[in-house]
């Protein structure tokens, strides 16, 4: 088996980029969930092929053979998208940026990034539900009054 092959060097490699990218999606760098639902989810359901494949999976009695090939799978998975992705980051982060500032974030994105409430103002904490509460630039125009003749 290939995995039997591992030196202890790479060995701990790996293990501290898990660490690494546990940290990471653990202390506010995984806003949106992305490691937890593209990655740890992912990886369970290909794991759990080995596990559950008819006739092939190791609780269907066919033994390891099925989940090692996945874990190779999810491994090998892992070693593509990390350094690919890290390096898009990378490449934003030095060029454009990555993040928004900090006012920003204070005034909320729904505004600085995209001119609008995500939410109708009466659900926006500290909002009142009025229409002056809504910017100027993004009111609807209100028709002129219709001037009468004479």
């Amino acid at each position: 088996m290939r995995w039997r092959n591992l030196s202890a060097r790479p060995a701990w490699l790996l293990a501290a980029l898990g660490v690494v990218i546990l940290w990471l999606g653990w202390f506010g760098f995984n806003p949106v969930g992305a490691i937890s639902v593209h990655g740890v989810c992912g990886a369970w359901g290909t794991l759990a092929v080995g596990l559950f494949a008819k006739d092939i999976g190791l609780l269907a009695g066919g033994g390891a053979g099925q989940l090692v090939t996945q874990a190779i799978g999810v491994a090998d998975a892992f070693c593509w998208a990390f350094p690919v992705s890290l390096g898009i980051f990378l490449a934003i982060k030095y060029t454009v940026g990555l993040r928004a500032n900090e006012a920003e974030e204070m005034e909320g994105l729904d505004l600085t990034e995209h001119g609008m409430y995500a939410y109708p103002p009466a659900f926006v904490a500290g909002v009142a539900p009025s229409p002056t509460a809504v910017p100027a630039h993004l009111r609807a125009r209100q028709p002129a009054p219709a001037v009468e003749p004479g």
